[in-house]
C-alpha cells in the first residue's frame, strides 16, 4: 500500500486534527482507557488505561486514576475491551530483499527437477533471450548432481537463470548468468565449500554463504533507489496491520547506508534500525564514517557476521556429522583469527557484534573466542546478540550466560521438525532449538521474525513449539519477548517496548485477545489501531472517541 493512498478514518482525521490539539503543559493529549492493557513490565504487567503527551506515554493506571488527568481539549477514547500491546519490535529482518531485473519470476511450490525445467521452457517461449528468469528452490535438491548448470543450459541456453534456496544461503545459476556476472573469472581460483564444482573442477552452478550473497550485492548493484525505496515503502505500510511498529533489519543485499538513508528521506511510519552485514572484514574508518547515523526513526549501528549457514541445507557447522550425510560437518565461514579482529574492531568502535550462528560448533568457537579474548566483565556490558542459536546447550548455556549474550531464536524455525530429526538424529535433535530451558537458565532473549512476518504467528509457534512443546513459553512471555526485550536487544529498552511513564507512545490495539483465544487462531489477528510516538499511522476505523471531558 503506498502512502500516498493510505485511507484516513474519521477517528484518524480527528486525532490529527490540528484544531484538538491540547493548549496545556499539563494535561495528556490522549487517553486510551476501558482496555486490557499488557505493558510489558513486569512491574505492572496489566492495566487499564494510558495517557499520552506528545509522542511519550506520560501515565498508565486504573480507568479512574488516569481519566482524573482529563482536561477539555483531551482526547478520549474508549478501548471497549480490547487489548492493547506494546508496538511489536521484529528484530530480525532482512528486508530489502534482492530487487534482481526478473521479468518472469515462477512461483512453484515445493518443486521438483521436472516442474522447474517445465516452467523455465515456459519462460523461454514467453519471454527474449537475456530476460532473467528466477525461483526458489527446495533444499532437497541441493545434493542432486542432477540439479546443476548445464541442466538448465539445455532448457535456457540464451536466458540467465537465477534460483535461490528458500533459505537465501544458496543459489543455482546456469551458463548464461554465469557469464553475465562473469562469475568464472571471479572465482576460478577459489577453492572453498562455499563454491560447488564438478569433480574436473569446473563451477557447477551452485554458491553457499558468502561467495552467494557476493553475487547477490553484484547482481543488486545497479538497482535504483526508487526501486529500493519502493519495496521498503509497501512493506513499512504493510506490517502496521500487524501492530510492528519497530523493525531491525539486516539487508546483506544492498549498501546499509545507502538503506539508511533512504528510509530516513522518506520518513516512514515505523522505526528503523539498520544493522551492517558485510561480506569481508570492515575496518574501522569504514564503520566510524557512518556511526550515529540517526534520523527520522532510523538508526544504523552494529556488525553482523554470518558464522555458518542453515541445517536445511546441511551448512550448520556441527562438531559431529549430519545423520542423513555421515561424511559431512557443515562448514564455518570465520575461523579463531578472523573472529579475534572482529572482536578488536568492535572494541575500537564501540559498534554492537552480531553473530549468525546455528551448530553447536559455530557456537563454541564463537563464545569460547570471546572467553579468550577479554574476562566476563568486559563482555557483560556489550550485549553481542546470538542470531538464532539453535544449538545453544548443555554447558555452552552457562557460558553464553556467563559472557552476557542475547540469544535471538526464530519460532518460525520450530515449525520443520520432520527434517531437524532428519538432519540432527533424534539425540541431537532433542538438545536443539530450547526455549523455556534458556529463560529459565536466566538468559537473555529476543525475538525476531526471520521468516514470516506476521507475529501472531510466531507467537503460535512459540507457545505451542511443534519440535518441543516441553519448551513451550507463554504469551505473555512471547510478547515481552516481541517488545521489551527486543528493545534491549538494541540498546533502546529505555525509550520503547513497555507501556509505561516516560516511554514512546508506540502500541497497537489488537482485533482479539491473544491471551485467552485458543492458540490456532492466533495468526488471524490484527491490530485495530496502531500508534507510534503518539502518532496514529494505521486506523482500522473500530474505535470511538470525544474531546469532552466525561
Amino acid at each position: 500500500m503506498k502512502r500516498g493512498k493510505i485511507i484516513l478514518y474519521p477517528l484518524m482525521v480527528f486525532l490529527l486534527s490540528s484544531k484538538a490539539l491540547s493548549q496545556s503543559d499539563n494535561f495528556p493529549d490522549i487517553i486510551l482507557f476501558n482496555g486490557k492493557i499488557f505493558t510489558s513490565s513486569e512491574e505492572n504487567l496489566y492495566t487499564e488505561a494510558i495517557a499520552i503527551k506528545g509522542e511519550k506515554i506520560t501515565a498508565v493506571g486504573k480507568n479512574d486514576e488516569i481519566k482524573k488527568l482529563l482536561s477539555n481539549d483531551t482526547k478520549i477514547i474508549d478501548l471497549e475491551g480490547r487489548t492493547v500491546i506494546p508496538g511489536i519490535n521484529d528484530a530480525h529482518i532482512h528486508r530489502p530483499y534482492l530487487l534482481i531485473p526478473v521479468w518472469f519470476n515462477m512461483k512453484l511450490d515445493n518443486p521438483s527437477i521436472t516442474d522447474i525445467l517445465d516452467s523455465l521452457k515456459r519462460g523461454t517461449r514467453e519471454y527474449p533471450a537475456g530476460t532473467w528468469l528466477s525461483t526458489d528452490f527446495p533444499a532437497s535438491l541441493i545434493d542432486d548432481e542432477n540439479f546443476n548448470r548445464y541442466t538448465l543450459d539445455k532448457i535456457a541456453p540464451e536466458h540467465p537463470v537465477w534460483l535461490r534456496n528458500f533459505t537465501g544461503h544458496a543459489i543455482l545459476l546456469n551458463s548464461a548468468a554465469i557469464n553475465a556476472l562473469d562469475v568464472d573469472k571471479k572465482y576460478k581460483n577459489i577453492n572453498d565449500k562455499s563454491v560447488g564444482r564438478f569433480p574436473d573442477g569446473n563451477l557447477n552452478g551452485k554458491f553457499f554463504e558468502y561467495s552467494n550473497w557476493n553475487l547477490n550485492q553484484q547482481l543488486s548493484a545497479d538497482t535504483p533507489d526508487s526501486v529500493i525505496i519502493k519495496a521498503i515503502n509497501n512493506f513499512s505500510y504493510g506490517v502496521l496491520k500487524y501492530g510492528i511498529t519497530s523493525v531491525q533489519t539486516m539487508p546483506v543485499i544492498f549498501d546499509e547506508f545507502q538503506v539508511a538513508n533512504l528510509i530516513a528521506e522518506n520518513d516512514l511510519p515505523i522505526r528503523w534500525r539498520v544493522m551492517r552485514v558485510s561480506p569481508k572484514m570492515l575496518n574501522e574508518d569504514e564503520i566510524n564514517s557512518t556511526k550515529g547515523f540517526r534520523k527520522n526513526k532510523v538508526t544504523l549501528s552494529g556488525l553482523k557476521y554470518i558464522i555458518d549457514g542453515t541445517p536445511i541445507e546441511r551448512f550448520g557447522a556441527l562438531s559431529n556429522p549430519y545423520s542423513d550425510k555421515p561424511d559431512w560437518y557443515g562448514f564455518i565461514n570465520f575461523n579463531e583469527n578472523k573472529l579475534k579482529r572482529i572482536f578488536e574492531i568492535s572494541k575500537n568502535t564501540g559498534e554492537q557484534l552480531l553473530f549468525h550462528c546455528i551448530g553447536d560448533s559455530s557456537l563454541k568457537l564463537v563464545l569460547r573466542t570471546m572467553k579468550n579474548f577479554a574476562d566476563t566483565e568486559f563482555w557483560q556490558d556489550k550485549r553481542v546478540r546470538i542470531e538464532h542459536g539453535d544449538g545453544l546447550s548443555d554447558d555452552l548455556i552457562e557460558l553464553a550466560k556467563e559472557l552476557g549474550v542475547i540469544i535471538l531464536p526464530n519460532p518460525s524455525h520450530f515449525a520443520f521438525p520432520e527434517i531437524f530429526m532428519q538432519r540432527f538424529g533424534e539425540e541431537r535433535y532433542n538438545k536443539y532449538y530450547l526455549q523455556k530451558s534458556l529463560l529459565d537458565a536466566g538468559l537473555n532473549l529476543a525475538f525476531g521474525s526471520d521468516g514470516p512476518i506476521n507475529p501472531y504467528l510466531n507467537i503460535m509457534f512459540a507457545v505451542t513449539h511443534p519440535t518441543h512443546p516441553k519448551e513451550a513459553i507463554t504469551v505473555e512471555q512471547a510478547v515481552i519477548l516481541y517488545t521489551k526485550q527486543t528493545a534491549y536487544a538494541e540498546f533502546m529498552e529505555n525509550e520503547k517496548g513497555q507501556l509505561k511513564e516516560g516511554m514512546l507512545a508506540d502500541l497497537a490495539v489488537l482485533s482479539q485477545d491473544i491471551f485467552t483465544i485458543p492458540f490456532d487462531t492466533l495468526p488471524k489477528t490484527e491490530s485495530v489501531f496502531t500508534m507510534v510516538g503518539g502518532q496514529v499511522v494505521y486506523d482500522a476505523g473500530v474505535l470511538k472517541s470525544s474531546a469532552v471531558k466525561e
